[in-house]
C-alpha cells in the first residue's frame, strides 16, 4: 500500500520513479571539510564498496578531469563499463583499483570504468577543479535513510532526505 501511495504521489507531481532510483545506496562524501550527499548505483562493484565503508582516501588529480584514490581492497567487478564519464559522478577503474570522482565530462576511450554513482551537489565539480593536486576524502554510509529514499534529490525522484542535504560551497 505504501508503494502505491508513493507511486501516486510521484505521478501527481509529474515525477517518474524507477526501480533503479529505489535501489540506490545513500552515502556522503567529505572532501576537505565539505560534506556532499551522494548515492551509489545498484551494481556488484558499488555494493561491494558500500559494504566496506567508511573509506579514508588520499585522492590525486589526474588528466585534468578527475581525482582518484587506490582502494585498500579489490572489489568485485561489474561487467558493464563506459568510456563516457560525467562531472559529479563516481567511477571505479580496475587498472589502478581506483575510486574516481570526475569533475569534467570526458571521453576517456580506450579506457572504460564502472559507473558507481553520483554526487547530488554539482558545485563539487567547481571545488575539485580549483582544488590542489591532492585532497583528502572520506566516503561513508548514511544512517537514517530508508530504502527507496533518494539522498541526492535528482530528477528521477526529486526528493531530499531530511538532514542530508549537501552543504553549499
Amino acid at each position: 500500500m505504501r508503494k502505491l501511495g508513493v507511486a501516486l504521489a510521484f505521478a501527481f507531481f509529474g515525477f517518474v520513479a524507477s526501480d533503479a532510483a529505489e535501489r540506490r545506496i545513500p552515502l556522503q562524501i567529505l572532501i576537505d571539510g565539505k560534506t556532499y550527499a551522494a548515492a551509489l548505483e545498484d551494481n556488484v562493484t558499488a555494493r561491494d564498496i558500500a559494504a566496506r565503508l567508511p573509506l579514508e582516501l588520499d585522492m590525486k588529480r589526474f588528466g585534468g578531469h578527475e581525482f582518484y584514490a587506490e582502494l585498500p581492497f579489490r572489489p568485485e567487478f561489474a561487467a558493464e563499463r563506459t568510456s563516457q564519464v560525467k562531472a559529479g559522478h563516481l567511477y571505479y577503474w580496475d587498472g589502478w583499483n581506483a575510486f574516481v570522482i570526475n569533475y569534467i565530462d570526458s571521453d576517456i576511450a580506450p579506457y572504460e570504468v564502472v559507473h558507481l554513482g553520483e554526487i547530488g551537489d554539482k558545485k563539487v565539480c567547481e571545488r575539485l577543479a580549483a582544488a590542489p593536486e591532492r585532497i583528502g576524502a572520506r566516503v561513508e554510509s548514511v544512517s537514517g535513510v530508508a530504502a527507496g529514499e533518494n539522498p541526492i534529490g535528482d530528477s528521477v525522484a526529486a526528493k531530499n532526505v531530511p538532514g542530508n542535504s549537501p552543504l553549499a560551497l
